[in-house]
């Protein structure tokens, strides 16, 4: 009876390790997604799509699209109480009206999509350059080829404090970030193989 038990436990820890190796794999090649640096050479596209969510996103969309880098810019998952005005406001009234457009309707990454993606296809859009936050990049792009198969998505990372610090896993803030950004990351691919 002892033997069985000894044994029934060496097994479960077996299986806890082989777990906990494939979760820290699977951590790593995560972590291999995210961006280190911005696009040095962006090509123009026909639309920036901006995730709201973390600082500096709003503002290198606004830089880009200042810059010519697409004739127009869509601004994903705007809160309704958020006031922006202030950001676009550094654009050009004239190019503010004609090719500037705000997206409500996105509560998360997989709607930023979506609500992208009919964005897109009412205005017969090819190609995009994507701003989100740097360990925002792999879901985003994840959700965005899945709602956009045959789009041109170009990702253009805001980096972040918290990632740039090459020992995150130090701090708690940029531990909980990404270990929770992985599991959302992760989670989103389960959906996509099942």
């Amino acid at each position: 009876m002892i033997r069985r038990i000894e044994m029934i436990f060496g097994i479960v820890i077996l299986i806890i390790g082989i777990a906990v190796v494939v979760w820290f794999i699977l951590l790593q090649g995560f972590l291999a997604r995210i961006p280190q640096s911005s696009q040095k050479n962006l090509k123009k596209s026909d639309v920036i799509i901006v995730l709201t969510g973390s600082a500096g996103r709003i503002d290198r969309g606004i830089e880009l699209f200042n810059l010519g880098l697409a004739d127009r810019l869509f601004i994903s998952g705007v809160s309704r109480d958020a006031d922006i005005s202030a950001e676009l406001a550094r654009i050009p009234a004239k190019r503010r009206n004609c090719c500037v457009r705000l997206g409500y309707s996105a509560p998360d990454t997989r709607g930023n999509a979506q609500e992208s993606a009919r964005f897109m296809a009412d205005n017969r859009l090819n190609s995009m350059i994507l701003v989100t936050a740097d360990f925002h990049v792999p879901r985003s792009l994840l959700e965005f080829k899945l709602a956009l198969p045959k789009t041109v998505i170009i990702a253009e990372p805001v980096i972040t404090y918290r990632i740039e610090n090459k020992q995150w896993w130090l701090h708690r803030g940029s531990l909980f970030l990404i270990l929770r950004e992985f599991h959302k990351y992760s989670r989103a691919r389960l959906r996509v193989l099942f």
